[in-house]
């Protein structure tokens, strides 16, 4: 017969580290992490977090895999005519439109990420126990 035997009474608690609280200026950042997902989805997922820094203030440090090929276009890439959508979809290859600049890149088997923060964010705001 196995029996368990209880931890002593006076058995000190788990060490734990005080989060620091954030000097002024700061902004607490997130951390997210997102399962592969189609390429369109992604994309509103950036957008929704871009939006909601905006908003609120918040800023996140997102990263994320693509469920199948994509090509990502910038955001103020040309593309009329650049690229045969056809052809795209004939080899699986989903196209989609980043809420962010730069030119097209292809995503497959990689891992992304996005960092979404408020446009007033200030040189203090990052740090080494920044993200939670």
């Amino acid at each position: 017969m196995n029996a368990v035997t209880p931890a002593p009474a006076t058995a000190p608690a788990p060490a734990t580290t005080p989060t620091p609280t954030p000097g002024p200026g700061a902004v607490r950042w997130r951390s997210l992490v997102s399962p592969p997902l189609p390429g369109v989805v992604n994309m509103a997922w950036d957008q929704a977090l871009m939006a909601r820094a905006r908003r609120t203030g918040e800023a996140v440090l997102r990263v994320y895999a693509w469920a199948g090929p994509t090509l990502s276009l910038g955001r103020n890439q040309r593309a009329r005519g650049a690229y045969d959508l056809g052809r795209a979809a004939a080899r699986g290859v989903a196209i989609v439109r980043r809420p962010t600049g730069g030119r097209a890149l292809l995503h497959h088997h990689e891992v992304t990420y996005s960092v979404t923060a408020p446009d007033a964010i200030g040189p203090d705001a990052i740090g080494p126990d920044a993200i939670g």
